[in-house]
């Protein structure tokens, strides 16, 4: 929702390419995520600034970053979202280092042949909060956990 016009690019050369395709977004949810829901677009924009839900496409097994935002500190995107309100700056330190680590990981890779693994952030998240919107699982919590 933040960049739709990356998201109709992306939307028009997936209707372009034979078999699967898989879209992943960010939807925020204004009641779960504790933020004021006029803030949607800024808050999720923010994700993209802080490189916790980077922009890019991988076509063919390659990388393609669609935007390379200059960094910018973690704690801005979680602050805006009083869901996270209870973290210490130690442990926004530690999202932030592993952050950093991604979005390096992700520019030495841009336009190389890369592998996928589950969306970095999200692992991150979950480990020090504890609790991530199931949108961003390929599976739901509760048939993991057997419920």
């Amino acid at each position: 929702v933040a960049y739709p016009r990356d998201l109709k690019a992306k939307f028009e050369k997936a209707k372009g390419i034979e078999g699967f395709k898989y879209i992943h977004t960010v939807i925020p949810c204004p009641t779960g995520w504790r933020f004021d829901p006029a803030k949607s677009v800024e808050v999720v924009r923010l994700g993209v600034q802080t490189w916790a839900w980077p922009l890019y496409e991988i076509e063919g097994g390659v990388l393609k970053l669609t935007l390379k935002p200059k960094r910018r500190p973690i704690e801005d995107y979680l602050k805006a979202q009083n869901r996270f309100r209870h973290l210490t700056d130690d442990q926004i330190q530690y999202i932030q280092n592993e952050i950093d680590t991604k979005r390096q990981r992700l520019l030495e890779n841009d336009g190389k042949r890369v592998i996928l693994y589950p969306h970095f952030s999200t692992i991150i998240l979950e480990k020090i909060v504890g609790l991530v919107p199931v949108i961003f699982y390929p599976f739901n919590k509760a048939r993991r956990s057997g419920a």
